[in-house]
């Protein structure tokens, strides 16, 4: 009897062994490589199902908001919407992201040991813990917006912490981040730079194919895009694969080394940050 059970579940583990290589990867079947045919390309299913059940999420949990804020800022909501997917695949509450890259950033920010990250100073970490650090160096919220944004977005008007990418106001700060850092490019239609930007810090490379983390960010990002403005998806969009839900998000992540630019110059977006005009 014990036998039995035994070789039942090594037939079911098997079988799901078989299922997930037919999906990933067909033509390593030994089958179909002694036939030497055309294996089926199952993962076309696969990833239309993925996509269409993360529209489903942004759709019910964030279209009506993004549509409203959106036009406030005059930016497309479609991207905005598709950028939702490619981050946290439309799920509600979304997942964060930690970076230990940016956390040893930071630290050496804190204890002096550089002069400067980004547009902070040693000063705007001074008295903060290494666990608020580490919030800081992790990615939250809808765009997951990295903590230390909230250091630069915040005013003594309109106060922001990091607790604030995961609230109420997720949305709307979120959409502010990316007007003040890259919404001239939304406005002008670049939405290859715009996705590129939002992922890397950078324009779309003029040589060479993109930075991003996933090679199929921008044209999955693009065909979200094509189905949120109703254009549907033809034979030459890229099916779109929704981000995997929360708990598989909280892996650590090293980001894309960038070198350092001590003297930006006026108009240039440096990782992620538009460099304001100068008051001379």
């Amino acid at each position: 009897m014990k036998l039995q059970k035994i070789a039942g579940i090594g037939v079911f583990v098997a079988m799901g062994w078989v299922s997930y290589i037919a999906v990933q990867n067909p033509r390593s079947i030994p089958l179909f490589r002694y036939l030497n045919i055309q294996a089926p390309d199952l993962s076309l299913f696969a990833s239309k199902s993925h996509s269409v059940n993360a529209r489903k999420n942004v759709e019910q949990n964030y279209q009506t908001e993004v549509v409203r804020v959106a036009e406030g800022y005059d930016l497309p909501p479609s991207y905005l919407l598709a950028l939702i997917i490619l981050e946290c695949g439309g799920h509600d509450p979304c997942g964060s992201r930690f970076e230990p890259k940016r956390f040893r950033q930071l630290k050496n920010l804190r204890d002096g040991k550089r002069r400067k990250f980004e547009s902070l100073r040693r000063t705007d970490l001074e008295g903060k813990t290494d666990d608020q650090i580490r919030q800081l160096a992790t990615s939250w919220g809808t765009f997951q917006i990295m903590g230390y944004h909230t250091l630069t977005l915040s005013t003594e008007m309109d106060p922001i912490d990091v607790d604030d990418l995961t609230g109420a106001r997720a949305i709307e700060i979120g959409v502010h981040w990316i007007d003040v850092n890259y919404g001239s490019l939304l406005r002008d239609e670049r939405y290859k730079d715009a996705f590129h930007m939002h992922n890397t810090g950078r324009l779309y490379p003029k040589i060479g194919g993109p930075k991003t983390y996933d090679p199929q960010y921008i044209p999955n990002g693009l065909a979200h895009m094509s189905y949120f403005l109703g254009e549907g998806e033809d034979e030459d969009t890229p099916t779109a694969v929704a981000t995997p839900p929360p708990e598989s998000k909280s892996e650590a992540v090293e980001l894309i080394e960038f070198d350092s630019v001590e003297d930006p110059i006026e108009g240039e977006t440096v990782l992620g940050w538009q460099v304001p005009p100068s008051n001379d």
